[in-house]
């Protein structure tokens, strides 16, 4: 039994071990499993990440070939401070075949269309060659506006492609586990652009509002005043002040004595005319803008309204006394009222009545008429009668009564002067002709110089900053530059003997502005309608130095250093500003115009503000409700 017994449990545990499964097979099958995986898995990971490695090193060719720099190499996406000026100088002055000598480069960023890769990464690819399409479509569009030669303005969306593709590539780097490296810069500039940074200076005003800048130590002040209040900025030492006041309906402008605005009070010329007494009964207000109040001064109420515009019929003298031209009678006839500025304790005070008078001889109804900064005091006037225009000078504050300059015949005429040191330049105009003198210190006239030249609109009614003629003058010369009817811009040197008509400086001129320099003038311009803003160096003899250029950017759409330019000089520094929305840019010379700089005097903080209400309390001082 035992034995027979012993048998049937070997027999059974063959039969069991048939049932077992072989271990090399089961070895083939996991070896098999592991293969396959690695060949589903891991090829299209790594060949991911390989794409994903060229995309990245190439980019870096790219980005310096677009900004104009030096690749780095490496798989860095950082870009160096500064890339949007020197994208800018790029569209405005690279050689012909920019941006067109990048295409190879950029099309070496897309990685080649793939199945064989992970979703993710199959995706990212996806999305990064339609990002490079979009950046060369970009780019193409700029090549075909230099080729034009009407690359006025740089634009912005080349830009914004170039950091669609840098986001692109973060997701492509991220999708193939390549973190490492990617804030790393992409290319280093070897040298400064072409073209100037300028300085942002939160003015806090209307984009059209009256401006006046004034040089500093070693910044600038400025007042803007536009229809809802009066801004004033100061720069210097590194330390920015600014104030915003509210305005009223009766603030009619700004004017200056020295270093120190003043605040004018008065009725708006159209409601002048509307009224019966042409505001003869009105009174006008005059007082010290205060640097860094919260808001305007109590004006000290002169029992007299300005005859016309402020800064021609109102003169602030030493002494706390003002002289003002007004209107006498409902029908034109004019005075000068010298004032005693003293404010009185009650602010319901009556008018202050003039200490003197000065009526027009004979009854006068000037056609235009401007005070002179001049000693002693004077009046210019222009009065039309049977025989033509009559240009008369009268030093109000004497016996003698005014000295008939000129007379030009069936024309009514407009006036302008320029004070230099020891002489007071004359201009006597028309619609067709100038007339051109000068006033020595002691009394000696020069014979009127009489040149046939058409301006268009020299004067503006109300604002200083919107007149189309600057006067640049010393004891020796004056030179005077206007947009003539042509649209050309006019220049003309007068000495005390002789006139000179030069040639014109630019053709189609829309804005402009002049400062002088060392060895001639600094002339910023606009063309047309392009709010590109060039500057041409005019030397000794008229002419224009190289080709005028433009020191820093106008970007497309509204932004950067574009409009009408307003340019100051010192003698030694000649800052050039525009405006750009509320704000206020800037950048100066040292050389004459030669090179630029982002304007002395202001240190740029790159701190975040960490305050959430922030934003909205630059609104509110913005719209004048709030005052720091």
């Amino acid at each position: 039994m035992a034995t027979a017994g012993g048998q049937s449990d070997e027999q059974t545990l063959k039969e069991l071990r048939a049932f077992r499964p072989s271990a090399r097979p089961m070895a083939i099958t996991v070896a098999a499993n592991v293969v396959l995986a690695a060949l589903c898995l891991g090829v299209p990971y790594y060949r991911g990440k390989v794409q994903s490695q060229e995309s990245l090193q190439a980019f870096s060719g790219f980005a310096a070939c677009m900004l104009g720099g030096k690749p780095r190499g490496g798989t860095g996406l950082g870009l160096p401070p500064g890339e949007h000026v020197h994208f800018a100088a790029n569209v405005m002055g690279a050689p012909a075949d920019w941006p067109e000598r990048c295409n190879g480069k950029l099309d070496a960023i897309a990685p080649e269309e793939a199945i064989f890769l992970w979703p993710s990464v199959k995706q990212a690819g996806a999305d990064l060659r339609a990002v490079v399409a979009l950046l060369r479509t970009e780019l193409g569009q700029v090549a075909r506006q230099r080729a034009s030669g009407k690359q006025a303005r740089v634009p912005e969306r080349p830009l914004l492609a170039l950091s669609k593709l840098r986001a692109a590539l973060t997701l492509m780097a991220q999708a193939t586990n390549m973190h490492e490296g990617l804030d790393a810069s992409a290319l280093t500039f070897e040298a400064p652009p072409a073209l100037t940074q300028p300085a942002r200076l939160p003015i806090y005003a209307g984009a059209t509002a009256a401006l006046d800048v004034w040089l500093g130590q070693d910044g600038l002040e400025a007042l803007a005043m536009d229809r809802r209040g009066i801004s004033w900025l100061r720069v210097e030492s590194g330390k920015v002040d600014r104030e915003r006041v509210k305005r009223t309906s009766l603030v009619r402008a700004t004017v200056r004595h020295g270093d120190q605005p003043y605040v004018v009070w008065a009725m708006p010329p159209k409601k002048c005319e509307q009224a019966e007494d042409r505001c003869v009964r009105r009174a006008s207000g005059l007082a010290r803008f205060d640097k860094g109040a919260a808001e305007l001064p109590r004006p000290i109420w002169l029992g007299g309204h300005p005859a016309g515009r402020a800064d021609r019929s109102l003169r602030i003298g030493l002494e706390e006394q003002a002289d003002l031209l007004a209107r006498s009678t409902p029908e034109g006839e004019l005075e000068v009222r010298r004032y005693k500025l003293e404010q009185s304790e009650q602010e319901d005070a009556p008018p202050l009545s003039p200490t003197q008078r000065w009526p027009l001889p004979d009854a006068a109804r000037p056609t235009d008429a401007l005070l002179l900064p001049r000693q002693p005091p004077a009046l210019l006037y222009a009065e039309s009668g049977p025989a033509g225009t009559y240009y008369r000078l009268w030093e109000y504050t004497g016996e003698a009564p005014p000295e008939l300059l000129v007379r030009d015949v069936g024309l009514e005429g407009w006036l302008a002067s320029c004070p230099a040191q020891d002489r007071t330049w004359l201009l006597l105009g028309t619609e067709k002709a100038l007339q051109i003198m000068a006033i020595g210190p002691d009394a000696t006239r020069t014979e009127p110089q009489r040149v046939e030249l058409a301006l268009d609109n020299p004067l503006h009614v109300s604002d200083p900053a919107g007149d189309r003629l600057r006067l640049l003058c010393s004891d020796e010369q004056i030179d005077l530059l206007g947009i003539a009817r042509d649209r050309s811009l006019a220049h003309l040197r007068c000495g005390p003997e002789a006139c000179e008509t030069l040639p014109p400086i630019a053709r189609n001129v829309g804005h402009f502005d002049a400062a002088p320099r060392k060895g001639g003038l600094l002339v910023a311009y606009t063309r047309g309608t392009e709010p590109l803003i060039l500057v041409a160096r005019v030397n000794t003899a008229g002419a224009v130095e190289g080709e005028p250029a433009s020191p820093a950017a106008c970007w497309d759409p509204t932004r950067g250093m574009c409009g009408a330019p307003t340019l100051v000089s010192d003698g030694t520094r000649i800052l050039l500003g525009a405006r750009d929305g509320s704000d206020l840019l800037a950048i100066e010379s040292e050389d004459g115009g030669k090179q630029w700089k982002t304007m002395s005097g202001l240190k740029v903080s790159t701190a975040i503000s960490t305050d959430v209400s922030a934003p909205m309390d630059q609104h509110r001082i913005r719209k004048g409700l709030e005052h720091r």
